[in-house]
């Protein structure tokens, strides 16, 4: 088996989902992405494409035509990538004083 693939079990068949898909849907279920997930549900998204529609338009990535699988590989890795970076960074108090004032 391919290392770009993880096997993928339903009841009549298996199917072969792409690394890039996992990850990209591992980001999304992050605290930090709530908002996506919840934007989705409330639109009635529901097929692949227009959750990649949504996450692209969040991530300021524009999305025209029609692309291979290879193609929604690389989409579905920029878009991971994009989430990350989205990340709020975490504040870690240290009890330093870094700021001005008084």
């Amino acid at each position: 088996m391919s290392d770009n693939h993880r096997l993928k079990w339903s009841a009549e068949t298996a199917e072969f989902v792409p690394v890039e898909m996992i990850e990209l849907q591992n980001e999304l279920s992050r605290y930090e992405h709530r908002h996506l997930k919840y934007e989705c549900e409330l639109e009635g998204y529901t097929t692949f494409s227009e959750v990649i529609g949504k996450v692209a338009a969040d991530c300021d990535l524009v999305l025209d035509g029609y692309y291979s699988n290879e193609d929604i590989r690389g989409i579905c890795k920029k878009l991971s990538a994009a989430l990350r970076k989205k990340r709020d960074p975490i504040a870690i108090y240290t009890g330093e004083h870094t700021g001005g004032g008084n």
